[in-house]
């Protein structure tokens, strides 16, 4: 099975190494569209637009978002093939757990739509929603820790005081578990992204023992990609641009 990972940036790939990982039987895809505008920024319709392109152009069986902010927009998609991305995993996730009140840190588009919010809000829970936008740009620059990140990070932090758990709705997010932990040592964190392996297991199980191939690509700059991932992950990536 030929399966494709899209995000703008670095974020998704932590999600492709651990679907690689639980799932090294399948063949990989996986895009960052780093060289158009930032999802986060773009109009749902326009979104919409990117996505489905990027989608029939990676010809592949399935798609896995590695996105929230493009995530937001799946219901709008109109592909042959199954997508699932990261939104309803985190949603999964929360209500798994049972957390009476839970924070979200994410991008702009992705607390702008609202979609975690009145999950949450519908079953009963107390939410305190952060737009976080700054942080993934520092993520996609390596900058993990520091005056920068503490600048845009440390405000927002506050702004999560009282909740029970702190959900993180954005992929490139985890990259910063360090930060965040010494900063708010007793903060629950939740990353949805097990979830998400788990789920893409249970629907596309491995059928024999082979090994799967790789391919990763980027309409931005391989060089900037290349340097951000190791930085951010610790991964090690042969790119190539997609023109």
């Amino acid at each position: 099975m030929k399966l494709g990972v899209l995000d703008w940036g670095i974020g998704g790939i932590d999600a492709w190494r651990r679907l690689t990982r639980a799932l090294p039987g399948h063949d990989y895809v996986y895009v960052s569209d780093a060289g158009f505008t930032p999802y986060g920024k773009v109009a749902p319709a326009l979104l919409c637009a990117r996505v489905q392109q990027l989608a029939e152009r990676m010809a592949v069986d399935a798609l896995v978002i590695a996105c929230n902010a493009a995530s937001t927009i799946i219901d709008e998609l109109d592909l042959a093939i199954p997508v699932v991305g990261v939104i309803a995993p985190g949603i999964r996730l929360v209500e798994m757990l049972g957390i009476p009140t839970i924070g979200i840190m994410g991008g702009e588009r992705t607390i702008a739509a609202g979609i975690h919010e009145r999950a949450f809000t519908n079953a009963g829970r107390r939410v305190v929603a952060v737009a976080c936008q700054p942080l993934s740009a520092h993520v996609e620059a390596g900058r993990l820790d520091g005056p920068e990140v503490l600048r845009d990070l440390v405000p927002r932090l506050a702004e999560l005081g009282g909740v029970d758990a702190t959900l993180l709705a954005c992929t490139h997010y985890p990259a910063l578990l360090p930060v965040l932990t010494r900063l708010a040592p007793t903060m629950r964190w939740l990353d949805p992204i097990d979830l998400l392996v788990h789920e893409c297991a249970t629907r596309w199980p491995l059928i024999d023992d082979r090994r799967g191939t790789s391919r990763v690509s980027t309409t931005g700059s391989p060089d900037a990609m290349r340097a951000a991932s190791q930085a951010a992950f610790g991964v090690a990536l042969d790119i190539v641009n997609l023109l």
